[in-house]
């Protein structure tokens, strides 16, 4: 509800199979981000820029004793002409409060990169009314420029805590 996601698709014991205006993968890993946003004021603006809607088709497996995954294609057709397709891939586990998430991301080119891939690992724990969670991501791409062999690569990590109190959650 609310999630500006638009899309039709298969819903069954297979999983679910959607073709739309889809949130990428690397955007169901952002519970370390509470407050949702890329604001530069909220300091997560590098680690949360790479979440993105596109038009795309995606596969989300069931659950199988607390593990689950997803593949997404985003086509070319809905990038303009610098740009490329590009592939995305996570992997879930949770168990009793605990949890693990993987999300990744490759694009072959971009306007101002090539070879663009991001990771992130998030883990923490998500129970009754405590979250806690520490989340690392990695960047990578080469530089397009044709006069320009520079690599550009970037680590970051952050770090959320939350305790419920009915309907108030302080972070």
């Amino acid at each position: 509800w609310g999630n500006r996601q638009s899309f039709i698709g298969l819903k069954g014991g297979f999983g679910k199979v959607r073709v739309g205006h889809l949130n990428n993968i690397l955007k169901d890993t952002d519970g370390f981000n509470p407050w949702e946003g890329k604001s530069y004021y909220l300091g997560l603006n590098n680690i949360a820029q790479p979440e993105e809607r596109p038009i795309s088709v995606r596969y989300d497996s069931p659950e199988f004793a607390g593990f689950s995954g997803s593949v997404q294609y985003v086509p070319n057709d809905n990038s303009s002409k610098n740009h490329s397709e590009s592939y995305h891939a996570g992997f879930n586990y949770k168990n009793s409060g605990f949890f693990v998430q993987y999300a990744g991301s490759y694009k072959r080119h971009s306007y101002t990169t090539e070879k663009h891939q991001v990771h992130r690992l998030v883990g923490g724990y998500d129970h009754d009314a405590l979250y806690a969670s520490v989340a690392v991501q990695q960047q990578d791409a080469k530089l397009a420029w044709p006069d320009d062999n520079s690599h550009n690569s970037q680590t970051e990590v952050a770090a959320t805590a939350a305790y419920r109190f009915g309907n108030v959650t302080p972070r």
